[in-house]
């Protein structure tokens, strides 16, 4: 599941509680309910309705990357499988674009950031990370985009034995992206 570590979640409750946005009573009914885990609690408040800009916008501030809004448009097909998946799914990262010789990387959690060397030596790209929300605009989540990713990966596999399985794998896997 791609979500927030722990010390993120700690680190973004302990803003909203300090800015007033979340009171001690609501933070302490939350966490009962959670059973004292902070990235569950965090979790829970994108899903009950909090606002995930002002989310994204802390992230963004605390840990000095820049944010990012993704929608299929913004999202190059080609650079998606630039990365395996199962490191994509393991680490809940989101290859977004490549831009000459830099790799644009979207991470809901921004200690992924460390990952930089890693995909580096995968790609043979720079890598520059943004902060994304867990939830997209335009109904677009980092799961949906993976399930398309998984989609060109067989299709990929298809190709071997199958050039026409191929072909129709992948473009209904970008007509319904």
């Amino acid at each position: 599941m791609i979500g927030y570590s722990k010390e993120v979640a700690d680190r973004v409750l302990r803003i909203l509680q300090a800015g007033g946005q979340l009171e001690q009573d609501q933070l302490r009914d939350i966490m009962n309910k959670q059973n004292g885990k902070s990235p569950e609690v965090l979790s829970s408040l994108i899903h009950n309705g909090f606002d995930e800009e002002v989310i994204q916008t802390i992230l963004s501030r605390a840990y000095a990357l820049r944010r990012k809004t993704v929608t299929p448009e913004t999202i190059d097909k080609d650079i998606l499988k630039s990365l395996p998946i199962k490191f994509i799914k393991k680490e809940g990262i989101l290859p977004l674009a490549k831009e000459g010789r830099f790799l644009r990387v979207g991470a809901v959690d921004p200690t992924k950031a460390t990952l930089g060397g890693q995909i580096k030596a995968l790609t043979n790209f720079n890598v520059e990370f943004f902060v994304i929300k867990h939830k997209k605009a335009g109904g677009l989540s980092i799961e949906r985009v993976l399930h398309i990713n998984q989609t060109l990966l067989h299709g990929r596999r298809n190709a071997l034995w199958c050039p026409t399985a191929f072909r129709k794998s992948f473009h209904h896997a970008v007509d319904n992206f």
